[in-house]
């Protein structure tokens, strides 16, 4: 008997263009926040991993931890869903100006039409001068400090795109 290695291949279950902001005097800042970001994935899977976007940034953009989960409702995750996203191993990453950064995969199962929440706690101070203008979703902003992990989201803020 004999078996093949068959490299993963991977299949993009949601997207949107990286853009300027429409106006660039009035950017969202964030500051000791985590963002909550609201995606419908068409495709499921049992394994993930996420792209971010620095790349019409002109300064270091870092992310002091990244988590992905299953949403239950508003910015709330179905308890237990939350995985911890890492960088080349690492839980903190800075993306280069200019650049997009890819997530190593976590496994989670996920059906087809599934809604997720990525996570993303910003330590530092930040101008959000990559975006997607459109994203037809409601988003979140926290209270301050990081709650990439928690299952309930302390909303300071919903963002509408």
């Amino acid at each position: 008997m004999t078996s093949t290695y068959h490299a993963l291949d991977w299949i993009a279950a949601w997207g949107a263009a990286p853009d300027r902001p429409a106006e660039p005097d009035a950017l969202a800042k964030f500051g000791n926040q985590t963002v909550r970001l609201i995606v419908r994935a068409s495709l499921g899977g049992s394994q993930l991993r996420i792209r971010l976007s620095n790349e019409h940034g002109t300064l270091p953009l870092r992310i002091g931890g990244a988590q992905l989960g299953m949403r239950q409702a508003g910015a709330d995750l179905v308890p237990g869903s939350a995985r911890a996203l890492t960088f080349s191993g690492f839980a903190s990453v800075t993306v280069p100006p200019g650049a997009p950064m890819l997530s190593d995969p976590v496994v989670l199962m996920v059906p087809d039409q599934a809604e997720l929440a990525v996570s993303l706690y910003f330590p530092g101070e930040i101008e959000a001068s990559t975006v997607h203008a459109n994203a037809g979703q409601t988003n979140y902003v926290s209270l301050p400090g990081n709650f990439s992990g928690a299952a309930v989201f302390p909303i300071q803020q919903r963002m509408y795109a």
